[in-house]
């Protein structure tokens, strides 16, 4: 048998054909001869593959598709090599390897995961105590993230000057770059690689070091980085590539011409000439390599057949001799053979298919998490798609591709904005042109030309562009087109006027009048109702310096301007001969304290859908923004302000406003920052949500904010292009409901009911809600204000399993009880009370038959407590008559009763106590199974089937026990969960398992947020996906619950009390809401080779 490795080294070091052939015809001899031959190549490489006859036929006809290793595969690679020589595994640290495996794969290439475990495995080795490898060993070997990073930076750091200047000039000559496939390691020969360096023999200790910590092979005449993962593991080599990608690029290309130079025995007519000689020679210098001199020596580092080749060129350049350049057949080639990738022909069979669209989903997988920070919108498609071509793949990506924006536009600065009526079409001042864009299908319809640009103004029938013209004279500071042929504008005419700059412009809702603000103050108003001949209408005076911003009333009886001045004017248009405001209102000066927009245009004021509310800038102190009321034509009423501490930017900062269509919504852009504020019928706006930009704008999003007309969308003119996000719940757009802060308390509880309504409990110490869910989650109904419990300790609620009643912990006077309501009717009225509590209420639970209802009798507030903790069972059968029938001692904080049969299981801080309930007055004690010993906190959860419990605890451990007989059966399965021993719950059907962490605490860089498990197999949960990243509290977030009828929906305690959709329909109705300009299929054949165009939202 004969093993061949790394195949696609045929294609990223082999350029001669000649011998790539020779290779091939090689291995087909042996194989017709009865040897068996094994070549293993990267699926990135098939293309390249496809495209030569000899391995074209084998791979359709006996490929073996290797896909990454399962989850009981990565265990086995821990643990059984392991056990082979006599080491012992701490209990958890194969879960956390495999769990913090499966989050690297998400943030780089799957083929250099391995790589990554098996360097942290050898470091954790390093770390062991005798014959045990420990979670501190591996925790102080850097993880599977770090370890890499940490062994090469101490090696490195540990060379002496010399040795560090070595290694920064020989690394980057290990890596071959190709702008068409990943990076990858190449073997260099020694003697080369030493060649022309300062100090060899500190070269050499240099390598000989970095061999011994693993991150170099040393054969006995060549070198090479011994895997892939080191470049991305690396940040310093990664800095050092791109840092010398150029030359790297050109150096390989080099090599490319010089081995066809050879193998035509050096003709003459394929040495480089006249601007590539030049070019070459030039990024040499640029690289700092000492280039041989018209003919004498050799080109510095370069391999002897590279410097013979550029000496022979310069010497042939020197004579005037004209050469052909053979190369670019060559490389035509190549680039047909790298396109070729994109239509990958694989083999029939429906194993084979499946194998296919597998190993294609988690390409484009990989290429959504690669491209989520610079092109998010495209990202959420590849998400769909993934998940498309296999359900089981791209749920993480799009989880995460959740909190990010679409994008319009993404190629282009967006300094200015503005939509027709419907919606439909945008116009976008690039700074440099205006680029008309088509918002339904996400593509460019076309552009005016190269002009250097300010404000736009689109008319509401999407016919007309209004564009300031930065930096003309001031006659021709501002222009008309018409755009009815997109693709074909046509600039109007417009006649000369006063010389004065303008600013700022709208065009009035009816399409017949253009507002234009200018720097001497005034506001000069034209009449563009017919389109070939505008004329100059009335000149608006009042302002004392720059008009930054202009706005007109829905209906056009208003016109709202912004000055630097710190004015906001209101113009009358019904009054054709006045030209002094109707009323003047405070701004905000435009000066040295305000935000420098470089000249990027402001939209400082805008009007309400209703034409009621007019909103502006604040007082640049305290008040963010203000609103004003208009009625008749009266003097305008303060309507409201925003002074919270939230948006402290808008202060000075604000850039630009917009309503949301049905006006209860404002937006406002502050510097670099979007906000969404709600607009209550009292005096005071409330803040709602901060908008993630996901880094798009890079700090420099100083455009508008602009509401589409119809529909939840908002847009924020970038320097990354147009944001887009969907804000159907403006409190928290991902999310699918939102119903405002928490109440207090140290354990807020969010519950779901069973039964016929999905009903919802929220519950604290201040106070708490039950609210209707039954139709949709945006369409919920309030049933109630309920009390709170009194308590910041105790703050249990439960429903009854037909959800008609509901349990709370509440006070009377100074006594904790338990109120009894029905949830049937108005109000949630009492329908019984239990006295007989010592401590205070931490949690309850009713039995699967809702004939017993369990408290937990403790309190967090240790002060309270009176009595020992204890477990209390009551009757509830008849429920205006409860009573009770037993009480057992435990410091518990957490009970539940099993949806099945009379199993009880309870929390401590650290263990799980369990009885059988079948006498409801002599409850029998079961097994006590020990959490992780020390855990502060602890929570468990019941699989709806009632045969699987989960139990976590704050020491990053959550595992998971099969029930059987009515008992907790066996050993658990063990999970690594990072900032776990929060809220944790299951999914309806069982399959899911979200669970809330606070974020590893370790990492200045982790937020809080939501983890969901695939536990289908309960022994080898698989790692789905995480969201709400950073919306949970100071803990994270303390409860979870999952609906149990209906859309499953997931209630969480965090910041805000929120529900989330997690199933991929409600995913993809997000993303698809979101997402931006359309996939294309140019960017279809480079992410999602072999597959038909089909975008995933259209």
């Amino acid at each position: 048998m004969l093993v061949v490795d790394q195949l696609e080294e045929l294609f990223t070091l082999c350029r001669s054909r000649t011998e790539r052939s020779a290779f091939l015809a090689a291995l087909t001899a042996l194989a017709e001869a009865g040897t068996l031959v094994v070549v293993a190549l990267r699926a990135d490489f098939y293309g390249h593959a496809q495209a030569l006859p000899e391995l074209d036929a084998v791979l359709r006809s006996d490929q073996v598709l290797v896909s990454p290793m399962q989850q009981e595969e990565l265990r086995a690679a821990i643990e059984r090599p392991a056990g082979a020589v006599g080491l012992e595994l701490d209990e958890g640290l194969a879960d956390l390897l495999i769990h913090e495996l499966g989050a690297a794969r998400l943030t780089r290439s799957r083929t250099g995961t391995l790589p990554l475990l098996s360097h942290a495995l050898w470091s954790t080795w390093r770390h062991r105590q005798g014959r045990r490898l420990t979670v501190a060993g591996y925790r102080e070997s850097g993880g599977i993230d770090e370890a890499i990073k940490q062994t090469a930076d101490d090696t490195y750091d540990h060379l002496d000057a010399a040795g560090r200047a070595a290694a920064r000039r020989m690394l980057p000559r290990l890596v071959h770059i190709d702008d068409d496939a990943p990076d990858t390691s190449r073997p260099v020969d020694r003697t080369v690689l030493l060649d022309g360096l300062p100090d060899p023999q500190a070269a050499e200790r240099a390598l000989n070091r970095l061999a011994a910590a693993r991150l170099l092979v040393l054969d006995e005449r060549t070198v090479r980085i011994s895997h892939n993962a080191l470049l991305h593991a690396w940040p310093r080599l990664r800095e050092w590539i791109d840092a010398d990608r150029d030359w790297l690029r050109t150096r390989q290309q080099v090599a490319v011409d010089a081995a066809v130079w050879w193998e035509a025995d050096r003709h003459p007519s394929l040495l480089y000439r006249g601007p590539r000689l030049a070019a070459t020679r030039e990024r040499l210098e640029g690289a700092g390599l000492t280039a041989a001199a018209e003919g004498k020596g050799h080109a510095g580092e370069l391999e002897p057949r590279l410097a013979e080749f550029l000496n022979q060129s310069w010497r042939q350049e020197r004579r005037g001799v004209h050469i052909r350049r053979a190369v670019i057949a060559c490389m035509c080639v190549l680039t047909l053979l790298a396109g070729a990738g994109g239509g990958l022909a694989w083999w029939s069979g429906q194993k084979e298919a499946a194998q296919r669209r597998q190993a294609v989903a988690r390409l484009v997988t990989e290429e959504a998490d690669r491209l989520r920070d610079s092109r998010p919108g495209l990202a959420k498609q590849l998400s769909l798609v993934a998940n498309r071509l296999d359900p089981q793949i791209g749920t993480a990506s799009m989880l995460a591709g959740m909190d990010t924006p679409g994008v319009f536009m993404s190629d282009a600065s967006a300094d200015d904005i503005s939509l027709d009526a419907k919606g439909e079409r945008m116009a976008v001042s690039t700074g440099s042109d205006v680029v008309l864009w088509d918002t339904t299908h996400g593509k460019r319809l076309g552009n005016l030309g190269q002009m250097r640009t300010g404000a736009v103004a689109l008319s509401p029938d999407g016919r007309l562009v209004a564009v300031v013209r930065a930096g003309s004279t001031p006659s021709g500071s501002w222009g008309l087109w018409d755009v009815t042929a997109p693709k074909t504008p046509h600039r109007i005419a417009v006649p000369e006027r006063q010389q004065v700059r303008t600013l700022s412009l709208t065009i009035s809702p009816d399409g017949r009048t253009l507002a234009l603000g200018r720097v001497d103050g005034t506001v000069q108003l034209w009449d563009i109702a017919h389109r070939s001949a505008p004329r100059p209408l009335r000149t608006l005076r009042g302002h004392t310096g720059d008009v930054d911003s202009l706005a007109f009333a829905p209906k056009g009886r208003f016109l709202a301007s912004a000055g630097s001045d710190g004015k906001v004017r209101l113009w009358d248009m019904t009054d054709q001969r006045r030209t002094s405001a109707s009323a003047v209102l405070p701004g905000l000066k435009l000066g040295s304290q305000t935000y420098d927009l470089n000249g990027k245009p402001l939209h400082r004021v805008a009007f309400s859908p209703d034409g009621r509310l007019l909103a502006g800038p604040g007082d640049g102190d305290k008040t963010r923004v203000r609103l004003w009321r208009l009625g008749g034509r009266g003097q305008p009423a303060s309507a409201g302000t925003a002074k919270d501490t939230y948006g402290a930017d808008c202060a000075a900062n604000l850039a630009s406003v917009a309503f949301s269509p049905d006006g209860k919504a404002l937006a406002t852009g502050c510097d670099a920052n979007t906000y969404l504020w709600d607009v209550p019928p009292g005096s005071r706006l409330q803040q709602s949500a901060q908008l993630n930009e996901n880094g798009i704008g890079n700090g420099s999003a100083t455009g508008p904010v602009l509401f589409t007309p119809h529909g939840h969308r908002l847009l924020r003119a970038t320097d990354r292009g147009v944001l887009l996000w969907y804000v159907e719940n403006t409190a928290q757009p991902t999310a699918a409901a939102s119903f405002g802060s928490p109440p207090s308390g140290f354990h807020v509880t969010t519950k779901f009911s069973r039964g016929v309504r999905r009903l919802l409990v929220i519950h604290g110490a201040n106070g708490g809600a039950l609210w209707d869910l039954t139709g949709t989650a945006t369409l919920h109904k309030s049933l109630a204000r309920l009390p709170g419990s009194g308590d910041i300790g105790a703050e249990g609620a439960a429903f009854s399993p037909d959800g008609k009643i509901l349990a709370l912990s509440e006070l009377s006077g100074d006594r904790h009880v338990v109120r009894l309501r029905d949830t049937g009717r108005s109000g949630a009225p009492v329908i019984a009370t239990i006295t007989d509590i010592a401590n205070g209420i931490e949690d309850l639970s009713f039995s699967a038959d809702g004939h017993l209802l369990a408290v937990a009798d403790n309190n967090d507030n240790t002060a309270a407590r009176t009595q020992p903790a204890s477990v209390k069972v009551f009757d509830v059968s008849t429920v205006s008559h409860p009573r009770q029938t037993a009480s057992v001692k435990g410091n518990v904080f957490v009970v539940t009763f099993a949806p099945k049969g009379r199993l009880l299981v309870a929390n401590t801080a650290d263990r799980l106590l369990s009885w059988t309930v079948a006498n409801a007055h002599r409850p029998v004690p079961q097994q006590t199974r020990w959490l992780t010993p020390g855990a502060g906190v602890s929570n468990a959860a019941f699989r709806p089937d009632g045969e699987l419990l989960a139990a976590t605890d704050a020491k990053n451990t959550t595992r998971l026990w099969r029930i059987k007989n009515g008992r907790i059966a066996g050993a658990p399965s063990v999970l690594r969960t990072v900032g776990s021993g929060g809220g944790i719950t299951f999914s309806r059907d069982g399959r899911t398992l979200a669970w809330g962490s606070s974020g590893d605490p370790s990492s200045v860089y982790a937020q809080n947020h939501i983890e969901l498990w695939d536990v289908s197999n309960w022994k080898t949960p698989v790692y789905e996906g995480e969201f709400a990243l950073g919306r949970g509290s100071l803990t994270g977030f303390g409860s979870l619950s999952y609906s149990s009828h209906g859309k499953p929906l997931l209630a969480a305690a965090g910041e805000k009390i929120d529900v989330w959709a997690t199933n991929t329909p409600d995913l993809k109705y997000l993303i698809c809401k979101s997402y931006g300009d359309v996939i294309t299929r140019d960017e279809w054949k480079v992410y999602v080779p072999g597959e038909p165009y089909d975008p995933p939202c259209h």
